[in-house]
């Protein structure tokens, strides 16, 4: 089917988008984001990158985060070869894996595997708050927290390539 092939495709690149666009624009595309009305910003990108703002990318101890982004684009890459050949087998397959990286966050998240999302972890546990999103106004200083764009894009690109590899 043309629609399924389309769906496919659309998945496909939006997962790229959302990883890709990451790295180059964490404070939009992000897959996780804490910010501070005093102008801070800390961004963990689709690869497993903490980029804060203003300063130098650095490297997470994330390794769930690293595996689920190249999960996502391999999957991406995958859908576009199904989308070519109208194959069900690999449509299905590069939608399981373009799924792999918003799930592997939201388990780091849960489980509070690397340095970032610990201290996030430990920081809103105190408060009472959920982790995978919130606010909080301490009188001086309003904290934000959320899964941001870039985990939102990855995540409906992957079931719109799972979607569309399995409806050929």
């Amino acid at each position: 089917m043309k629609i399924a092939r389309i769906v496919a495709l659309i998945g496909a690149i939006s997962a790229l988008i959302g990883v890709g666009l990451g790295l180059l624009l964490p404070e939009l595309m992000a897959w996780y984001r804490l910010e501070l009305s005093t102008g801070e910003g800390y961004y963990l990108n689709g690869l497993g990158f903490l980029t804060i703002r203003g300063a130098i990318i650095d490297r997470e101890d994330s390794l769930l985060v690293l595996i689920g982004g190249i999960g996502t684009i391999l999957g991406a890459i995958l859908c576009i070869i199904s989308a070519i050949k109208e194959s069900k087998k690999i449509g299905f397959f590069g939608g399981v894996l373009m799924l792999l990286g918003p799930v592997l966050l939201i388990v780091e998240l849960a489980a509070r595997v690397g340095d970032f999302t610990t201290a996030i972890g430990t920081f809103v546990d105190g408060l009472g708050k959920g982790i995978f999103w919130g606010s909080w106004d301490d009188g001086f200083t309003l904290y934000t927290w959320e899964l941001w764009i870039g985990f939102y894009m990855s995540a409906a690109g992957g079931f719109l390539g799972l979607l569309g590899g399995v409806a050929y």
